[in-house]
């Protein structure tokens, strides 16, 4: 699971012999993470039971997952903060190589059902549905979707990364750019799972790391 977190494109492919890795830059690379698809949910699905297994009381791991929820909260009230702010230092950011990726890398029909996971202000939103895609946004800051539905006039969904609430098999593409770092390392297991089960056979989760904070002083990474 680990090679997902790293600034790439992952496609998984029902019987597939293992999983395509592909750069933002576009080159092509075999990763072998699991021999099908199935068995890739099966390990997530281990994963987020680890913990008792491990040895771990339940008091453990309420806490844990306490402390997961208060630090999404302190994220998001960050956000909302620094709304303007973060939409003034991010809305001319050139990503045009990670929506090529993206785009590529998914292999249905166009136009693409797209979930835009952390859609911040709607920048991306934005470009997907001037391309004709049918693009949903989803963020935990009250700002950041009222300011997201206004720019993009797109569906966005007012959700927190650890309480979403997806359909299944919806979308063609899943795009978390810069937004999968907020979410712990051990709610990720769990997380991965949800957006693995709304995608559509074939479908692209793509995900990249935080290269572009637009807000200058603390981040939310300081939490």
């Amino acid at each position: 699971m680990s090679a997902i977190i790293g600034c790439g494109t992952i496609t998984g492919q029902p019987n597939a012999e293992d999983y395509c890795l592909t750069s933002p830059i576009g080159f092509r690379c075999e990763l072998q993470v699991v021999s099908a698809i199935r068995e890739l949910l099966v390990t997530v699905r281990e994963a987020v039971g680890m913990g008792n297994r491990q040895g771990e009381s339940y008091e453990s791991f309420r806490i844990d997952v306490e402390q997961s929820h208060r630090m999404s909260e302190v994220t998001i009230a960050y956000y909302d903060r620094m709304a303007e702010a973060y939409w003034d230092g991010t809305r001319d950011h050139d990503v045009n190589q990670n929506y090529t990726a993206f785009l590529d890398a998914i292999e249905n029909d166009p136009p693409y059902s797209i979930l835009d996971l952390g859609c911040g202000p709607g920048r991306d939103l934005h470009h997907f549905r001037l391309l004709g895609h049918n693009a949903v946004g989803l963020d935990g800051s009250t700002e950041f979707v009222a300011m997201a539905r206004s720019y993009s006039g797109c569906e966005v969904l007012h959700q927190d990364f650890l309480t979403m609430i997806l359909p299944e098999s919806r979308f063609d593409g899943v795009f978390a750019n810069a937004s999968l770092f907020h979410v712990p390392s051990r709610e990720l297991p769990r997380v991965l799972l949800e957006l693995s089960e709304t995608l559509r056979p074939r479908g692209v989760l793509f995900q990249c790391p935080n290269f572009e904070s637009g807000v200058t002083g603390h981040s939310p990474d300081d939490h």
